[in-house]
């Protein structure tokens, strides 16, 4: 073997059956792969697979016109490495350059690596037109200084770079594009991974060039991953994908990465892009949009599921939708997200007939005057389950951009928007935003929704929460329009109406948290169905009009209120809710229906709540007015709560007022209806001349006895508060009516002493006349007792201590009432031999009374007072008996005599009123007598008598006043007492008694059974 032969052999490996040395090939059994370190012109010479080019010539490889077989490796691979250094700036250095070939298709292999680096102009591949390439698995590497190219394809060729092919790009300081598809062109991969690096604008991975005669299309397949990075901020000329003419792109699953760079760009001509499911595009520098459709022409058309873009930089819109778009449809679940300022979610100013639809979409962005959606023209549907966020601008805003674009229409369902600008406007004659089943947040100083320069916005079933802002502005001829449920919360202004042809108009379920306001001719005309509410304050200035209907709904009405046209039915009712003192005012223009208004009033100084009606006033209308216990009232004050024009309509109380103790009720007096104290006469608004006296006047309602004043009733909280005057003197009658059961134990020889137990049950009703009456009260009590008995000559003394409690229940009109009352005695009596007796009775008691009633209103009242008292009753009488033995009949007249002392008391109900009790002193006198038969003999003593006796109140003057102003009360009076009762002794030691009891007078009637106890000793 020669020199030359062995170094051949030592150079190459052994592949197949021939050897190519320095481009020379050598047949024998065995051939070896050939490294080349000039340029291959294929006309000349044969690539194989595994051969290898790496050149500092300008051209790795070179099919010329000469070349008849192309580049055709099969399933082969090859290397070609070039780093050539041309003799001037424009002579580009090109791993595989394919001109032109009588086969007009190259096959790259699978796996093939190019990799070419220039001083100036760097291709990794470049075909002329109608140049076919394939391959699979390739790897291309360019760099370059000023431009650098990673595969470029011809005028109607075809670019099919199979699956996993790579292709990166570098340029220093020029453009870089990785993949060129020229007009007519195709490229084909999947999977594809591109990686492209500008030192300048013009930075693309994937360019399409198509003419308008011809498109180009570009099919990714599934997977891959294109990024893109620019050195410099991007002037609209770099993206990861830049469209040229009319083109189709087809993707599914494609991730993009741009770096001061669009992620796909369209610029003139129509493209129809589909990014299939789940692709990804993010984007990070100035004007860099995730995608971006323009060009002269209507046509382009975006289809994706499942999209995700996110940008970062200022104006680096989510969706760049400019003129030439036709139709974007990102089906459902996609989601754009910006950071940056003027970087809006979605700009979509296309053309008059453009169409966006999408499902699930989600817009979140992030920078200073960046929306969500923008939108100029043609037709926007957003889908259920959709959310719409701005952090620091408006979610959807909608507007005519262009004089020669038709306004846009938008249309958005089932849908969550946040914004801390506008939530939703529409600007601009012909704009129309239709929400339904839109729940939208406006958190900044702005508006929720607005209607401007003859914009529509119609909202159904529709929610807004407006915080420091206004929550609906319709002005400049702007219009909103409200159905179905509607809930609006604000701490500023509800709605704002502002010129004439601008209106907020409304039906449905409203729930409305904030004011209302009519300007400048605007109107605000709502009908309020079933189950609606509105708080807050309604107003019309310069000729503002406002019309409420409510159908069963309320109006919290928190500060002062006009309204054109107030119709309320069913029910419907206005509440004076506003400020801290109730002198709130509602002016209304024409009323009708059958409303309710709850007012309040503050009667002793003069100020109340007010309904003033300057036109027309129909229906029948309920009124409530808050009670107030706490009011000083003393039942002479009037107060107009309702002015009319025309003293139309009908108004009535629901229930009577309490006004502190007192009653008031509604009377109409000319054309106004004014509060004024039950039973009494309301003062005339005009004086008028004295009427003839008629010969038998009527006197005023319900006077007080023996005078001519009027004399308004009391409320129920004062009426049961009082009545403690009345129960604190029945129970001490009760307890010391009558000494006769306990007198009627100790006439018995022979005895030293006594233990005594002492029962009582019994009933008062209807007690007293005028404001203190029409109550029952039912009690029951225990006394226990001892004493010691001194027999004498002439007689016998006693001396004896008792202790007890009484327990009362009150039965009221309008609630109930208890009473406790604890006391303490001492007693003494003298009985003569010769049927004389004198008893005395010294008694200290300790009461406390507790109420609990209904006010006028329902509401529960309740209250509670203690009060000390002593008393000193002296009784004497005489036993007349018709036999020597002092057996069988008797007579005993009797008398007694009771002066009793309570102390004042002092009620505080929760209602706010104060009612004080005066203390009182009874001086009560009764005459009478019994009629018995008495069996002393044997072992069983028996005692069987009636009594009767006339009793006689000679003081008992009282007073109460309710927050101050007094009420004269007295217990003065006449009754007779009658009664039935027996005793029965048992041995020497042992009585029992039973005695019952009724009372009828001019005060009260009484039913009592008295049952005791005695063991002697």
């Amino acid at each position: 073997m020669n020199v030359n032969a062995l170094s051949c052999f030592l150079r190459h490996q052994f592949i197949s059956r021939s050897i190519v040395v320095a481009g020379t090939i050598i047949f024998s059994p065995l051939t070896y792969a050939a490294e080349y370190t000039h340029t291959v012109d294929l006309a000349n010479q044969t690539i194989n697979a595994n051969d290898s080019i790496k050149t500092t010539d300008i051209h790795g490889i070179i099919s010329g016109s000469s070349d008849t077989t192309g580049l055709q490796l099969g399933s082969g691979k090859i290397g070609v490495t070039v780093n050539g250094a041309p003799a001037n700036n424009d002579t580009p250095v090109i791993g595989i350059n394919l001109v032109r070939s009588a086969s007009p298709s190259h096959a790259l292999g699978t796996g093939s690596s190019i990799n070419v680096s220039g001083d100036y102009h760097a291709y990794g591949v470049r075909a002329s037109d109608n140049i076919h390439v394939s391959g699979s698995n390739l790897t291309i590497n360019t760099q370059g200084v000023n431009s650098t190219y990673g595969i470029v394809g011809g005028t109607n060729g075809v670019l099919n770079l199979g699956a996993d092919s790579v292709i990166n790009t570098t340029s220093s300081t020029g453009l870089a594009t990785s993949v060129t598809v020229a007009s007519g062109g195709s490229l084909l991969a999947d999977n594809l991974q591109v990686v492209t690096t500008g030192g300048f604008n013009n930075t693309t991975s994937i360019l399409t060039t198509a003419t308008s005669a011809a498109g180009t299309t570009v099919e990714l397949g599934n997977g891959g991953k294109i990024v893109t990075v620019s050195q410099t901020d991007n002037d609209n000329s770099s993206a990861a994908i830049a469209t040229n003419g009319n083109t189709v792109l087809k993707a599914n699953g494609l991730v993009i990465e741009s770096t001061n760079a669009y992620g796909i760009r369209v610029n003139g001509g129509k493209a129809n892009i589909n990014l299939g499911n789940n692709s990804y595009i993010s984007t990070t520098g100035n004007d860099s949009s995730g995608i971006s459709l323009g060009g002269a022409v209507q046509g382009s058309d975006l289809t994706a599921n499942g999209l995700t873009i996110s940008t970062t930089g200022q104006y680096a819109y989510g969706l760049n939708l400019n003129t030439g778009t036709n139709r974007v449809n990102l089906g459902s679940h996609s989601s754009i997200t910006t950071t940056g300022n003027n970087a809006h979610g979605i700009w979509y100013i296309g053309s008059s007939g453009m169409k966006f639809d999408a499902d699930a979409l989600t817009v979140h962005t992030k920078g200073d005057s960046a929306n969500a959606l923008e939108i100029g023209s043609g037709t926007m549907t957003i889908g259920g389950g959709s959310t719409l966020i701005s952090e620091k601008t408006g979610g959807v805003k909608a507007s005519k951009l262009s004089l020669s674009k038709d306004a846009p229409t938008v249309n958005i369902n089932d849908t969550k928007i946040i914004s801390w600008g506008q939530a939703v406007s529409a600007q601009q004659a012909g704009t129309v935003v239709n929400l339904n089943r839109v729940d939208a947040s406006a958190l900044g100083s702005t508006y929720g929704f607005w209607a401007a320069a003859s914009g529509v916005i119609n909202a159904t079933d529709t929610s807004l929460l407006a915080q420091n802002s206004y929550a609906m502005v319709a002005n400049g001829g702007g219009q909103i329009n409200l159905a179905g449920s509607v809930n609006i919360e604000t701490d500023r202004m509800a709605m704002i109406a502002d010129s004439s042809t601008s209106w907020i108009k409304g039906n449905g379920l409203m729930q409305i948290n904030g004011d209302l306001q009519a300007q400048n001719n605007g109107l605000i005309d709502l009908t309020m169905t079933s189950g609606s509410a509105l708080t807050g304050m309604t107003n019309q200035s310069s000729a503002g009009l406002l019309n409420l209907a409510m159908e069963n709904s309320r109006w919290n009405m928190t500060a002062d209120s006009v309204v054109n046209n107030l119709q309320l039915t069913k029910g419907s009712t206005v509440a004076f809710t506003g400020t801290t003192t109730p002198n709130g005012t509602l002016r209304v223009t024409h009323l009708s229906g059958d409303g309710h208004f709850a007012m309040r009033s503050s009667i002793v100084e003069g100020a109340g709540d007010l309904l003033s009606v300057s036109g027309t006033t129909t229906g029948n209308h309920q009124v409530s007015v808050l009670n107030n216990g706490s009011e000083a009232t003393n039942g002479t004050e009037v107060l107009t709560i309702i002015e009319t024009a025309d003293g139309g309509g009908n108004f009535a109380l629901t229930n009577k007022v309490e006004l502190g103790g007192y009653l008031y009720d509604l009377q109409q007096t000319g054309n106004d209806w004014q509060l004024y104290a039950s039973g009494t006469v309301p003062p005339k608004p005009d004086p008028e001349p004295e009427p003839t006296p008629d010969p038998d006047p009527t006197p005023d309602p319900t006077p007080d006895p023996g005078t001519n004043k009027p004399n308004p009733p009391i409320t129920s909280t004062a009426n049961a508060s009082a009545n403690s005057l009345n129960v604190g003197y029945l129970m001490n009658y009760a307890e010391t009516q009558t000494l006769m059961q306990r007198m009627g134990q100790l006439r018995t020889d022979g005895i030293d002493g006594n233990l005594w137990l002492r029962g009582y049950y019994g009933n008062f009703t209807s007690f007293g006349r005028g404001k203190l009456s029409g109550f029952d009260m039912t009690y029951n009590g225990v006394q226990l007792g001892a004493d010691k008995q001194w027999q004498s000559a002439s007689g016998m003394m006693y001396l004896g201590a008792a202790l007890g409690q009484s327990n009362s229940n009150q039965d009221y009109q309008n609630g109930d009432g208890d009473m406790r009352n604890r006391h303490v005695g001492l007693y003494a009596g003298y009985l003569d031999n010769s049927g004389l007796y004198i008893d005395t009775l010294l008694k200290y008691n300790r009461m406390r009374n507790e109420i609990n009633v209904k006010d006028t209103a329902g509401n529960g009242v309740d209250g509670s007072a203690s009060s000390n008292g002593i008393s000193l009753s002296v009784e004497a009488g005489k036993r007349f008996h018709f036999t020597p033995e002092n057996s069988g009949f008797y007579i005993e007249p009797q008398s007694q005599l009771t002066v009793a002392w309570q102390d004042s008391s002092h009620f505080k109900n929760s209602n706010g009123l104060k009612v004080d009790l005066s203390s009182y002193t009874s001086t009560l006198g009764r005459a009478g007598g019994l009629i018995g038969y008495e069996v002393t003999e044997g072992a069983t003593p028996v005692n069987f008598y009636l009594k009767s006796s006339y009793v006689h109140e000679f003081n008992g003057d009282a007073d109460y006043r309710l927050n101050g102003n007094k009420e004269a009360h007295s217990f003065k009076g006449d009754w007779w007492a009658n009664g039935v009762g027996a005793s029965v002794g048992i041995g020497k030691q042992h009585n029992l008694y039973l005695d019952l009891e009724q009372v009828s007078g001019s005060q009260f009637r009484q039913s009592q059974i008295n049952g005791g106890y005695r063991f002697s000793f």
